[in-house]
C-alpha cells in the first residue's frame, strides 16, 4: 500500500506484478450543526448508548467532529453499521471544554451510527432539525432518541475519486545483475 509519486520497488528478482490506481480529491466540506446553540441541551452522561444516525452516499472520510466536554477525560467513540454492528472503536482523550476532535474513519456508501456510553458530551434536547446534509455526500438523518442530538457538531468531510485498480508487470529477463 503506497500513496505518492515516485513509487520505488523493494528488490525485484522475478516478474512481478503491481496494481495502481489515480486518485483525485473531490470535494467535501462540513456538515451538521456548527455548534450546539440550536436548542436547549445539557451535558449527558449516563449509561444508555446514544448516537447519530447518517447516510454516506459515496465514499468519504469523517476527518474531525466539534464536542463540549465536560472534565478531561478518555472517550469511546463507535461506530456502527446502520443495523448495529459495531465496525470500529476510538479512544480519545478529550480535553475539557470546545475540542475539534480527530476521527479521520473512511466511509464507503451505507448507513451508520455514531456515538458512544457514558460520554460526558453536550447534546441538544432540543432543536435539532433533520437532515443535515453535505450534498451528495451524507445526510445525518436522526438520532437514538426523536428530537435529540448528540454529541457531534460540525463535522468535517472529505471525499476523493479512485480511478479502478491497473496491473503494472515488472518482467525480469536474461541474466541476474552482480
Amino acid at each position: 500500500l503506497f500513496s505518492g509519486n515516485p513509487y520505488v520497488t523493494p528488490p525485484i528478482s522475478s516478474t512481478t506484478t503491481f496494481y495502481v490506481a489515480d486518485q483525485t480529491p473531490n470535494g467535501g466540506g462540513n456538515a451538521g450543526p456548527a455548534d450546539n446553540t440550536i436548542g436547549a441541551g445539557s451535558n449527558h452522561n449516563n449509561t444508555s448508548t446514544q448516537y447519530i444516525t447518517f447516510t454516506v452516499y459515496q465514499a468519504i472520510t469523517l476527518n474531525t467532529v466539534k464536542v463540549y466536554a465536560t472534565g478531561t477525560s478518555d472517550r469511546g467513540i463507535q461506530l456502527w453499521d446502520g443495523i448495529g454492528t459495531l465496525l470500529d472503536s476510538l479512544i480519545i482523550n478529550i480535553p475539557n471544554g470546545t475540542s475539534n476532535v480527530t476521527l479521520d474513519l473512511f466511509l464507503q456508501p451505507g448507513d451508520y451510527r455514531l456515538g458512544g456510553t457514558e460520554m460526558n458530551l453536550y447534546r441538544n434536547s432540543d432543536g435539532a432539525v433533520f437532515p443535515y446534509s453535505l450534498a451528495s455526500l451524507v445526510d445525518i438523518t436522526g438520532s437514538s432518541a426523536v428530537g435529540r442530538y448528540y454529541y457531534y457538531y460540525d463535522w468535517v468531510v472529505s471525499a476523493s475519486c479512485t480511478s479502478d485498480r491497473t496491473p503494472v508487470t515488472v518482467t525480469i529477463a536474461g541474466p541476474a545483475a552482480s
